[in-house]
């Protein structure tokens, strides 16, 4: 069921493929709703849910924040968001295995603003990230699926599922590079590079922000970078 039905309508995942699941398998996906109800009891980890017009402005991170009562834990501690709260969509991501529950981070990659970027131009490529907190790290987790094009003085803003890593100590930032014989504007004779100024990562619940800046600009394709405390702006 996609439609909204009730004051509060959660969609895991969207609220049609779940993680682990495959295309078109009901019997999966409700299976997962009562282990998702289930795991809402007994993990002390809160599935927190945002209220969003649709799922994919949920995932490009258009919806953040829960003020103003705009998000509501999922399962047996659901609250309505306000009493004329009504036929509301709440929008959060899964794991695809128990424990299901983990922590949204809004990741903002923004690209640089100065000449010699602008003479290089953007650059296409697949970004990751690896959080290293004071309690536990995430592993590298992918902004994109497949290649996107990175513009000059453009933010691009993904929301993503990870363990809760605790006070965010550093980043390990990625970029590959995914030339394509069928796509001429990928082709490149020199070394691929990508200008980004500034990283910023947002935690949902707790609150937290951390703004990373790069010095140099540049990175060269498929080389780690790491980002530390000293970095932050």
């Amino acid at each position: 069921m996609v439609s909204p039905a009730g004051h509060l309508d959660f969609y895991p995942n969207g609220g049609v493929v779940q993680p682990d699941c495959k295309a078109g398998d009901i019997r999966c996906g409700h299976h997962r709703a009562s282990k998702l109800f289930v795991e809402s009891i007994r993990q002390s980890c809160v599935f927190i849910a945002i209220q969003c017009p649709s799922y994919e402005k949920f995932v490009q991170g258009d919806c953040w924040g829960c003020e103003k009562n705009s998000c509501s834990p999922m399962g047996l501690k659901a609250k309505p968001l306000d009493k004329k709260s009504n036929n509301v969509k709440l929008f959060l991501m899964t794991n695809g295995y128990s424990p299901f529950c983990g922590s949204h981070y809004r990741v903002s990659v923004i690209s640089s603003t100065d000449n010699t970027s602008w003479q290089h131009g953007g650059e296409f490529g697949v970004v990751g990230i690896d959080l290293i907190g004071a309690r536990d790290y995430s592993g590298e987790i992918l902004l994109s699926e497949k290649s996107i094009f990175y513009k000059n003085g453009t933010v691009y803003r993904r929301v993503l599922l990870a363990t809760d890593v605790g006070d965010l100590l550093s980043v390990k930032f990625y970029f590959h590079y995914q030339g394509s014989l069928l796509n001429p504007m990928s082709w490149r004779i020199r070394s691929p590079t990508l200008y980004i100024s500034s990283l910023v990562i947002e935690q949902l619940y707790p609150q937290r922000r951390w703004k990373f800046c790069f010095n140099p600009v540049k990175l060269d394709a498929n080389t780690e970078y790491l980002l530390t405390r000293e970095h932050l702006c």
